[in-house]
C-alpha cells in the first residue's frame, strides 16, 4: 500500500511535470515570441509617429502665415498707385537721378508686350517704365539701390549696358527696364 502511494505521487508528479511543459511549450512561448513582435511592431510605430511629428513641426502655422500675407497685402495696398499717377513716378525716377548726377537720355512708359504678359488680377495693370542714361558702374548701383527706397515697388525687368559712344567717356550707356504694378 506504502508503495501504491508512491507510485501515485510519482504518477501525478510526471503528469504535473508534462502538463506544465506542454503549458509552457504551447502557450507562454507562443505568447511571448507574439508579445515580442508585438514590442518590435511598437518601436516601429513609435519611430514614424516621431517623424510625423517632426514634419508637424516643420509645417508653419497656417493662421500666422495667413497673417503675414494679409500684412504684405496691406503693404502692397499702402504702395500701390493709380494710372494717373505715371507721371509722378517718372518724376520721382528722374530726380533720383538728379540727385546722384546721372545724364539722362530718356525716361519714357513703355506698352507692355505680349512675351512679358502674365495673368494679373483684374483692377491692376502692370506699367513698364525704360530709362536711358549715361553713367559709370558706381552710379548705376546706387540709382538701383535708391529704386527700392521709393514709395513704389519696381521691378528690374531688363538691364543693357553698353560703352559710350563719346570720345574720351568713360561713362556707360545703361538702359533699364522697369516695372510696376498699379490700380487700373
Amino acid at each position: 500500500m506504502n508503495n501504491f502511494k508512491v507510485k501515485d505521487i510519482i504518477f501525478a508528479i510526471g503528469i504535473s511535470i508534462i502538463a506544465i511543459s506542454m503549458t509552457y511549450y504551447l502557450l507562454y512561448i507562443p505568447k511571448v515570441r507574439q508579445i515580442a513582435g508585438l514590442q518590435k511592431e511598437t518601436k516601429k510605430l513609435h519611430g514614424e509617429i516621431e517623424e510625423i511629428e517632426k514634419m508637424v513641426r516643420r509645417v508653419p502655422d497656417p493662421k500666422k502665415e495667413i497673417e503675414v500675407l494679409g500684412e504684405r497685402l496691406q503693404k502692397l495696398k499702402e504702395k500701390a498707385t493709380d494710372k494717373e499717377q505715371i507721371p509722378k513716378i517718372i518724376q520721382q525716377l528722374f530726380q533720383k537721378t538728379g540727385e546722384l548726377n546721372i545724364e539722362v537720355v530718356s525716361i519714357n512708359p513703355r506698352e507692355e508686350t505680349e512675351e512679358n504678359s502674365i495673368d494679373i488680377p483684374e483692377g491692376v495693370s502692370k506699367v513698364y517704365i525704360e530709362i536711358k542714361i549715361k553713367c559709370s558702374y558706381r552710379t548705376l548701383l546706387q540709382y538701383v539701390e535708391a529704386l527700392n527706397h521709393l514709395p513704389l515697388l519696381f521691378t528690374l525687368e531688363d538691364l543693357s549696358i553698353g560703352k559710350d559712344s563719346e570720345e574720351g567717356s568713360e561713362n556707360l550707356q545703361v538702359l533699364l527696364l522697369l516695372s510696376t504694378y498699379v490700380m487700373a
